[in-house]
């Protein structure tokens, strides 16, 4: 088996697996679309534009947040954390909800030690299909 295979077999097996399809597989698709990986964005510039990509291993919407969606991006390197408003969250919904591997764009943020992309723009990986991923979301 090739490592698509291999990732697709351990996903539909045991709905995990160790290594991370969005970096095994596209991390030089995603180079070319200036997408960064989550261990770089803590070294990057407060507020500059970034983009980020992953695996979405958590979809949050906590009534206590005031509508505002959390999502974790799971690539090769780790996690990113993605914060989006309630209008962007209208706005994009499509591509938040029924993409598992994404790609965000945004504005980087860094409070109390934890980096974070507040979303504004998202588009789906569309060979995801091919994993049959499930995200674990929480509402």
């Amino acid at each position: 088996m090739n490592l698509r295979d291999r990732i697709a077999a351990d996903l539909r097996g045991t709905g995990m697996t160790g290594r991370s399809p969005s970096g095994a597989l596209e991390r030089e698709r995603l180079r070319a679309m200036g997408v960064h990986a989550a261990a770089e964005l803590p070294g990057l510039r407060r507020n500059s534009r970034v983009r980020a990509a992953g695996l979405c291993i958590v979809r949050q919407r906590p009534g206590t947040a005031k509508g505002f969606v959390f999502l974790s991006l799971e690539d090769e390197t780790g996690i990113s954390n993605i914060v989006i408003d309630p209008q962007t969250f209208e706005e994009n919904r499509r591509p938040i909800l029924a993409s598992s591997l994404l790609v965000v764009e945004g504005r980087l943020e860094n409070y109390d030690g934890v980096t974070s992309v507040k979303g504004d723009r998202f588009w789906g990986i569309h060979d995801a299909a091919d994993y049959e991923i499930q995200s674990h979301d929480f509402h």
